[in-house]
């Protein structure tokens, strides 16, 4: 009997590692080591057990078209079900099942890490990550530091978060009667984005 050298059992078993799904941390910025500015310390396993849950509930829609699909299927009858009650999808409409299977297939290639998007999503357990601030405050800019504008006199001064041009649109509106009245937004700074969320 022939014996398997110990390097290509390893390179066997060393396969199933190379291929497992990306970490939580891996796939969003979550900070993970405080509950801090929205941290998720305290809530990590939950994180990770509702990741692991939206890989099987992902699975089991794709799974879920498939036997739609195929009468000889042994859940065709609760596949077809499924896909009715929790997507509208009628199993006989080949685009209303393209449409699903499109949006399932592209959940299922994030969180198994075959797509990645053009910036990594985060992930916040608390409101804590926002600074709410008043549309009179302050403008910061991208580094933290106070907004200055130079009037006239050629004299800098701070300028107000409502009064820079880039927030016009989002604290700004224009009515049908030309009037300009103030949007119901308000603004958040968020340290980690270094930018205004509204």
């Amino acid at each position: 009997m022939r014996m398997i050298p110990s390097f290509l059992l390893f390179g066997l078993f060393a396969v199933p590692a190379l291929t497992a799904d990306p970490a939580l941390t891996t796939l969003f910025v979550v900070k993970d080591q405080t509950d801090d500015q929205g941290g998720c310390m305290s809530k990590i396993d939950t994180l990770q057990t509702w990741l692991t849950e939206s890989r099987t509930l992902v699975a089991s829609g794709l799974k879920a078209i498939s036997d739609a699909q195929d009468s000889s299927a042994t859940t065709y009858n609760v596949a077809k079900r499924y896909l009715a009650a929790h997507f509208q999808a009628d199993p006989s409409n080949a685009d209303a099942l393209a449409a699903v299977q499109g949006s399932l297939t592209q959940v299922s290639d994030f969180l198994s890490g075959k797509t990645t998007l053009s910036s990594t999503p985060r992930l916040y357990c608390s409101d804590t990550w926002l600074i709410k601030l008043a549309r009179d405050d302050v403008a910061w800019d991208s580094d933290g530091d106070v907004v200055m504008q130079e009037d006239d006199g050629k004299v800098s001064a701070p300028i107000a978060i409502e009064d820079v041009d880039l927030y016009q649109s989002e604290l700004w509106r224009k009515q049908k009667n030309g009037k300009v009245v103030a949007t119901k937004n308000v603004p958040y700074w968020s340290a980690d984005l270094k930018e205004l969320k509204y």
